[in-house]
């Protein structure tokens, strides 16, 4: 008979592990989306003092559901990190 214990924990740490990459990919797409609106955002002539900026998180969950069903559509290619986050010199 298998060792249970040993099967769960090794799902256990697999879980762990896709939470962990779950998280980085959202905090990864929700800098992206942020960098976006700051871009638009100053093209239009607003502007963001550095202090609101420095308060802003990347980690923000509430758009996120726990149990829901997510699509990943391989065909839909992000556009290259550097076009995304237009940083100054």
């Amino acid at each position: 008979m298998p060792d249970r214990s040993a099967y769960c924990s090794i799902e256990q740490e697999k879980r762990l592990k896709y939470l962990d990459l779950v998280a980085s990919a959202v905090i990864l797409q929700n800098t992206v989306d942020m960098s976006l609106a700051i871009q638009t955002l100053m093209s239009q002539g607003e502007l963001i003092p550095m202090r609101h900026l420095a308060a802003l998180s990347p980690y923000v969950t509430r758009h996120i559901k726990r149990y829901g069903d997510y699509v990943v559509n391989l065909h839909n290619i992000p556009q290259p990190l550097e076009a995304a986050i237009n940083l100054p010199p």
